[in-house]
C-alpha cells in the first residue's frame, strides 16, 4: 500500500508539474553529496554556503525557471516515542531567477507541502522534539495531515565595484488537522526575513554580513467531541511531567527572534573557502484562551556557531577536487513557569560535524568518482527539575558516500551512489537506540541546449542493532526536476 501510493503521487507530479528540491538532484543521484563534487548548486561562496542573498548576481549569472516534485517517504517501528510510524511528504515547486539588469537580480520560489503523518503517537503538535520543553499530547494514536504552501522572494542590487546589498522574505502557512480524539486543528505560520550586504576587498578577498528576523505562531483549536464531551489534553513541560487540561480552548505559541551572521570568504582559481560565524536567539510563549489569555511559560535560548568550507582542485585540467567542512555549534536554553517564574528545564547542547570528500573527472571514459565521510557528534546536557532528571550523553552518528556519473552520451548522464550510516546514542536518551543503515541512489541527467531533465530514487531501510533487526525503517524518496533556460 505504501509503494503503491508512492508511485500513485509521483505519476501525478510528473504529468502535472515538477517543482524544486532542496538541493541539487544531481547530488541526490551520486550519492546525496554534500561536498564531495563541484556543481552548479555547490558552490562554496557567500550565497549557498553563508546564505548571503547579496552574492545572488555573482553565483549565477543566468537566467532560469526550475519546476520539481518530490516525495520522501519512510516507514516501520524504528522511531521515537512522538514520531509517526509512517510518514509520506510530497512537496510541489516551482523557481526562477531573473537578472533584471547589469545591477539587480531577483529570485523567486513557490512550494506546497502534504505532509502525512499516519499513526502518530500522541503529540498534537508540528515539531515535538524542538529546542523548547513544551509538547501537546493526547491519549491516542492517530493521523495528522499538514498542508500549505511556503513562498520565498530575493533581491539582490549591486550598488558598485566594492559593495552588495541584498533582501530576503519567507511566508509560509500550514493547516494540520487529526481526525482521532481530540480531535485538533493547528494553523502554523512562518514568517522570516533577510538583510544582507556584501563588501569586495579586492578580487579575492570579500566581507559579508546578514541579519535575519524571524516570527512564528501556531494556533492549536480543540473542539467539542462527536459525543459531546469535552477533550482532554496533556501538558508536557519535559519528557517526564505533564498536567491535564480538560475542555475546548485556543492555544497560541509564539517564537521570535534573530541570527546574525558575519562572513569571509577566499575565491581563486584553485582554492574557494567560507568563514562564518552565527549567533541565534530564540524566545517562545505559550498562552491558553482567545479573549482572555493565560500565560503557561516561555522557553529562551541563545545559540553560538561557526562553519567553515573550503575546495582544491588539483590536476592540470583541475578535474580532481578536495573538500572540507566542519562546523560547530553551541546552545543554551532555559524554561520557567508561569506563576513565579521558577526554572524548571535547562538544555545545553554543543555540535561539531565534519564532512571530507573528495571526486575525480576522467575522459576517457567520461566518468566521474566522488566519495565522502560525514561525522556529526552532539553532546546534550539536560536539566528537567520538575522531575528530578539529570541527563548527560554522546549522539554520534557517521556516514560514508561513495557514487559515480557516467556520461552514456554528451546529453545522457547516468548516475548511482550508495550511503552507509551508523548512529550511536547513550542509553539515557532511549530515542532511537543504536542502528545501521544502507541506502542506495539511482538517477539520470539530460542536457539539451536550453533545457535539462534530472530525475533520482533512493531506496534503503535503518536496523536497530540491539534487538535482533527486530526495529526496522524503510526509506523510499525520488524527484523529477525540469530546468529551462532564457
Amino acid at each position: 500500500m505504501k509503494r503503491l501510493k508512492f508511485l500513485v503521487y509521483f505519476i501525478l507530479y510528473v504529468s502535472i508539474a515538477l517543482p524544486l528540491g532542496a538541493s541539487d538532484k544531481r547530488l541526490k543521484a551520486v550519492g546525496d553529496m554534500s561536498l564531495a563534487v563541484p556543481d552548479r548548486d555547490s558552490r562554496i561562496n557567500l550565497y549557498q554556503w553563508a546564505g548571503n542573498v547579496a552574492w545572488l548576481k555573482q553565483n549565477d549569472s543566468l537566467n532560469w525557471m526550475r519546476y520539481a516534485a518530490r516525495s520522501d517517504n519512510e516507514w516501520g517501528a524504528l522511531h521515537r516515542h512522538w514520531d509517526a510510524k509512517q510518514r509520506s511528504r510530497d512537496d510541489l515547486l516551482f523557481s526562477g531567477q531573473k537578472h533584471l539588469d547589469g545591477q539587480q537580480t531577483f529570485y523567486g520560489s513557490l512550494m506546497y507541502t502534504a505532509d502525512f503523518r499516519l499513526g502518530l503517537n500522541r503529540a498534537i503538535e508540528r515539531q515535538p522534539y524542538g529546542l523548547d520543553p513544551f509538547v501537546l499530547a493526547d491519549s491516542t494514536q492517530g493521523d495528522m495531515t499538514f498542508l500549505g504552501p511556503k513562498v520565498n522572494v530575493a533581491y539582490n542590487y549591486w550598488l558598485s565595484p566594492k559593495w552588495y546589498l541584498g533582501a530576503s522574505l519567507t511566508y509560509a502557512i500550514n493547516r494540520g488537522l487529526k481526525q482521532q480524539f481530540t480531535r485538533p486543528e493547528i494553523i502554523n505560520r512562518v514568517v522570516r526575513a533577510g538583510l544582507h550586504a556584501v563588501y569586495r576587498i579586492n578580487g579575492n578577498l570579500s566581507l559579508g554580513l546578514s541579519y535575519g528576523p524571524y516570527h512564528i505562531q501556531d494556533i492549536t483549536k480543540e473542539v467539542k467531541q462527536p459525543d459531546g464531551k469535552s477533550p482532554i489534553t496533556y501538558r508536557y513541560r519535559g519528557e517526564y511531567k505533564f498536567r491535564l487540561k480538560v475542555g475546548t480552548y485556543e492555544r497560541t505559541a509564539t517564537y521570535e527572534g534573530f541570527n546574525l551572521r558575519p562572513q569571509i570568504a577566499w575565491t581563486s582559481d584553485r582554492l574557494n573557502g567560507v568563514i562564518m560565524t552565527n549567533y541565534y536567539y530564540q524566545w517562545h510563549e505559550l498562552f491558553d484562551g482567545t479573549i482572555t489569555r493565560y500565560y503557561d511559560g516561555y522557553f529562551q535560548a541563545e545559540q553560538y556557531a561557526m562553519t567553515t568550507a573550503w575546495r582544491y582542485f588539483a590536476g592540470m585540467r583541475k578535474n580532481t577536487a578536495i573538500s572540507f567542512a566542519y562546523h560547530y555549534r553551541f546552545t543554551d536554553g532555559w524554561a520557567r513557569e508561569p506563576q513565579a517564574g521558577l526554572l524548571f528545564h535547562r538544555k545545553r547542547i554543543t555540535r561539531h560535524h565534519i564532512t571530507i570528500g573528495a571526486s575525480h573527472k576522467l575522459y576517457k571514459p567520461a566518468l566521474m568518482l566522488a566519495g565522502e565521510v560525514q561525522y556529526d557528534v552532539r553532546n546534550p546536557d539536560e536539566d528537567d527539575y520538575l522531575a528530578h532528571q539529570y541527563r548527560k550523553g554522546t549522539i554520534a552518528n557517521w556516514q560514508a558516500h561513495a557514487g559515480l556519473e557516467y556520461a552514456l552520451t554528451p546529453s545522457w548522464h547516468l548516475r548511482t551512489g550508495l550511503i552507509y550510516q551508523e548512529y550511536d546514542e547513550a542509553d539515557v536518551w532511549n530515542y532511537f537506540g543504536d542502528y545501521r543503515g544502507l541506502r542506495g541512489t539511482v538517477g539520470f541527467g539530460y542536457r539539451h541546449v536550453n533545457w535539462e531533465l534530472d530525475g533520482v530514487v533512493q531506496y534503503g531501510r535503518k536496523v536497530n542493532i540491539n534487538d535482533a533487526g527486530n526495529d526496522q525503517r524503510g526509506v523510499l524518496n525520488a524527484a523529477l526536476q525540469f530546468r529551462q533556460y532564457f
